[in-house]
């Protein structure tokens, strides 16, 4: 099967440039305040990217690959499946940080109280390298195929 015959179904939200810097935008996504009392809503893109982002306008850095300008209205194009590809770096980022660090511990013959000590690290670092990745720029673009179009 060749790569055109696959299809892919994206989510899309519209969003706001707020600020521009060399290759890249700040992009404001729009609030999703109607959202509960929309009947499209489990169709929608902005309502699918709000419940993962939160019901407040969110602000994430991409690449600006259609030269957008502050003020510009554009439309962020995601994949469905980045979605369940930014859950799995969110919840098992720190997890398999958590448990590699109490085995390594546990491994040098720390104890419990040693290896507890350096789960808790783990887990700390885990949740900074998860924050990193998710506002990192090359995470949207690169890993999840997101892109801008101009709406």
């Amino acid at each position: 099967m060749s790569d055109a015959a696959i299809v892919t179904r994206t989510i899309e939200a519209a969003a706001r440039v707020v600020s521009r810097d060399g290759r890249y935008v700040v992009l404001e996504t729009d609030r999703t305040a109607g959202c509960a009392s929309c009947a499209a809503k489990s169709g929608c893109g902005t309502a699918a990217l709000g419940s993962v982002l939160g019901g407040k306008a969110s602000r994430l850095r991409m690449i600006n690959d259609v030269d957008a300008r502050v003020g510009d209205r554009v439309v962020l194009v995601l994949p469905e499946n980045a979605l369940l590809r930014a859950a799995i770096v969110a919840y098992m980022l720190p997890l398999l940080a958590m448990i590699v660090a109490a085995a390594t511990a546990a491994g040098f013959g720390a104890g419990d109280l040693g290896a507890g000590l350096a789960a808790a690290v783990g887990l700390g670092a885990g949740l900074l390298a998860a924050r990193h990745c998710a506002t990192a720029p090359f995470v949207l673009t690169s890993l999840g195929g997101a892109f801008l179009r101009k709406a």
